[in-house]
This record gives structure tokens, C-alpha cells and sequence, in this order.
């Protein structure tokens, strides 16, 4: 069972800590399993289906359907998801937010067009400092809510207006001083600086970039 939780105990939950976002980009599946050991010593926080590739600390499903079977069986500590009234009692609801931004759960997360928005938002929120998204593909050939490669033209509706809406989420950032870098260096996601996971996995603590803090 995960933890449930009053959300605005998520403010600060993990301030100072470098914090991995998984969406569920195809690029998920490059990464190696050495690189997984280190990502999953900190904190993590995964998009909708990304539990049936790799688990996260935190999952997030805000798209608008109910969360389906596979949700109850992730191991993650702490699960968000919007109000429906009838899933399992080991989530935490989450309103959605359009606009208007906050540092409390409690006011809701910022979902327009991507649960990475809001996962993004949750980081910002927790106090995580870096925070690396992965997973976030956009492209070349595929969108970022899918596992089928072989279907070159399959690509996410209206991903211009959902990139550009990640613009709100990066103000936020922005404003309270948090780094948000783009681990895969394929994507069309061109908002946050891009690294490699390797890169950001050998900078040292409190090396002035995105070192992993304690």
C-alpha cells in the first residue's frame, strides 16, 4: 500500500534533492541498468504508464481516464491522481490546474496536455533541486505517451501547444532559483538545457551544476 498523505506535506518534502522525472517516452528503454541504479538512489517521480517499464518513488496520473489495474500494483511509495471517487484508497487526489501556479499539492498540480507537467510541478514544489526529465521524447518519430517505435508517423496531438504550455511550469521554476534539465538529447523538447544522463550522473555535490545533492 502507499502511503497516503495530507498534500500539502509534499512542499519541501525533498528540498536541496535531485530529483528524476520518468515519463514514458521509448528513450526510457536506452537506459542502461547501471545508470538505473544510481537514478533510483534518489528521489523519482513517474508519468502514468511508466510503472510497466521501470518504478518510481512517486506516481503521477492525471490523463482522463481512471488509473487502470496496473497502477495498484506499482511499488511507489506516494500515488497522485485526479478525483474519481472510485479507485483504491492508497491514492492522494490532486486537483488540476490550468493556470495560477503554487508551492501546495492542495491547490493542485498544473496538468495541460502532459502528466509531465505536473510531475514537473510536483518537483518544483517537493524543493528538488536539480530536476531531470527523461523519458520526454516528442520525437523524431514518436510522442511521448507511447512504446510503439514502429510507427513513424504516430506522433502527440498538438505537441507544439503542450511543449509551449510546459512554458508555465519553467516560470516556476525559474522564479524559486530550480535548474530543470532535458536528459535526452534527442528530444523536441528544447525549452531546458539538454545533458546526458551520464554527464549529470558524474557531476559532484554542490558542484555548482547538477551534482546530486544530500
Amino acid at each position: 500500500m502507499a502511503v497516503v498523505i495530507p498534500p500539502e506535506q509534499f512542499t519541501d518534502m525533498y528540498k536541496g534533492k535531485r530529483a528524476w522525472i520518468l515519463a514514458c517516452g521509448p528513450s526510457l528503454l536506452d537506459i542502461t541498468d547501471q545508470q538505473w541504479v544510481e537514478i533510483d538512489k534518489e528521489v523519482t517521480i513517474g508519468v502514468n504508464l511508466v510503472a510497466e517499464v521501470h518504478d518510481a518513488k512517486i506516481l503521477i496520473w492525471m490523463d482522463k481516464d481512471n488509473p487502470p489495474e496496473w497502477m495498484k500494483a506499482s511499488k511507489a511509495k506516494y500515488k497522485l491522481t485526479k478525483p474519481n471517487g472510485t479507485y483504491n484508497n492508497d491514492t492522494i487526489d490532486v486537483k488540476n490546474l490550468k493556470k495560477n501556479l503554487t508551492l501546495n499539492v492542495a491547490d493542485g498540480l498544473f496538468c495541460s496536455g502532459s502528466t509531465t507537467q505536473s510531475a514537473l510541478h510536483l518537483a518544483i514544489i517537493m524543493g528538488c533541486d536539480p530536476i531531470i526529465l527523461l523519458g520526454v521524447d516528442y520525437g523524431p518519430y514518436v510522442h511521448c505517451y507511447t512504446w510503439e517505435q514502429d510507427t513513424p508517423d504516430l506522433r502527440y496531438p498538438g505537441a507544439a501547444k503542450t511543449i509551449e504550455r510546459f512554458g508555465l511550469v519553467k516560470d516556476l521554476a525559474d522564479k524559486h532559483g530550480r535548474t530543470v534539465l532535458n536528459g535526452n538529447m534527442a528530444s523536441e523538447m528544447e525549452m531546458f538545457e539538454k545533458r546526458t544522463i551520464d554527464d549529470i550522473l558524474s557531476c559532484p555535490v554542490n558542484s555548482g551544476g547538477a551534482g546530486q545533492a544530500t
